[in-house]
């Protein structure tokens, strides 16, 4: 089989991947509510009695499926950016599976290793004022 036959049928392969997920959650919609309100399955807070950094990603992950932006953002300040940054970079992909001369490189907005350090260190430090109240998750999720 050659290239070019094989490019529709990646392509299409990483298409239904990408969209099986948030296709099944928007399905199961229903019924995220209860999922929301089960107590948090997080391994690191079972092990270390601390939360993670990325606890309540979950959770605002769930919200934002829901369109509750200000919840979501309660939950985990950083879960749209995750969701912004999951999506470009499926969807350039995807670009390059269809076009690799035109999207040979990654976009300029990942290039940056600064940008990525900078991210970390906002990212550590909206954790560590969690840890200390001062962006308070919902009432009663963290110990």
């Amino acid at each position: 089989m050659n290239h070019h036959a094989a490019a529709p049928r990646k392509i299409a392969a990483l298409l239904i991947a990408g969209l099986a997920g948030p296709v099944a959650l928007l399905a199961a919609r229903p019924f995220l509510q209860g999922i929301l309100s089960l107590p948090s399955f997080c391994p690191f807070l079972y092990c270390v009695s601390r939360p993670c950094p990325s606890c309540g990603m979950t959770r605002a992950l769930l919200d934002l499926l829901q369109g509750n932006f200000l919840s979501a953002l309660r939950w985990h300040a950083f879960a749209p950016l995750l969701v912004i940054l999951a999506g470009g970079l499926w969807a350039w992909r995807v670009l390059r599976m269809a076009a690799p001369k035109s999207f040979s490189k990654l976009p300029a907005w990942l290039l940056p290793r600064q940008g990525w350090l900078i991210l970390l260190a906002a990212y550590l430090a909206y954790y560590l004022l969690r840890m200390a109240g001062a962006c308070p998750v919902p009432d009663g999720y963290f110990p």
